[in-house]
């Protein structure tokens, strides 16, 4: 389970901010520096640390972390270990995003750098059941098998093609593809869990 801040305006947070946070960040950047703005106008305890030590730390529940507040600047490739690091530390999380990444849609975060940071910060959080396909967190989507003509990324590849002939020929060479793994469909097991709760 996922600790976060009301995402909702229907459940308006407090205001007021968390009294100290780490700082995950992945890039010293406009945000980077609005967050250690922020956390100095309010008094805020943060702790700066790179992604890439955080993750290179083999057991980071035995790193002192005295702030239970998680303030996550990455990459949607990085979330599903530092949710699961979160979860194993009972840390909460809030977000400082891009425009492109998964999270603005999944959280309907503020499109405004301020108001991100803001919510990042705040100290009301709420619990957010996660999803598990084979014991494996799902952000978004799950992908079960391999069907090149239905994943979303053949068909970007294709697009992303210059040369008219280019697209023609990947779009027929993937058909081909496709039409022959269909004979070599076998089912498979899938377990799903939501929060606690586990189907097969």
């Amino acid at each position: 389970m996922l600790v976060l801040p009301r995402m909702s305006q229907k459940e308006k947070n407090t205001g007021k901010p968390v009294p100290s946070a780490y700082l995950i960040h992945a890039s010293d950047d406009e945000a980077l520096q609005g967050a250690k703005n922020y956390a100095e106008n309010h008094g805020i305890d943060l702790q700066l640390i790179s992604i890439e030590t955080f993750l290179g730390d083999a057991a980071p529940e035995q790193r002192e972390m005295a702030a239970t507040r998680w303030i996550l600047q990455a990459n949607d490739d990085q979330l599903p270990e530092l949710f699961e690091r979160a979860i194993a530390a009972e840390a909460s999380l809030g977000f400082i995003v891009n425009k492109t990444s998964v999270l603005n849609r999944l959280f309907s975060l503020p499109r405004a750098l301020g108001q991100q940071i803001e919510l990042a910060f705040s100290l009301d959080p709420v619990a957010v059941d996660i999803t598990r396909c084979n014991k494996e967190l799902v952000i978004a989507i799950a992908a079960i098998g391999d069907i090149p003509f239905l994943d979303h990324r053949g068909q970007a590849f294709i697009r992303g093609q210059s040369s008219g002939w280019q697209r023609m020929a990947l779009a027929l060479g993937l058909f081909w593809k496709t039409a022959r793994s269909l004979f070599r469909i076998r089912p498979s097991s899938v377990q799903l869990q939501i929060g606690d709760e586990e189907r097969a």
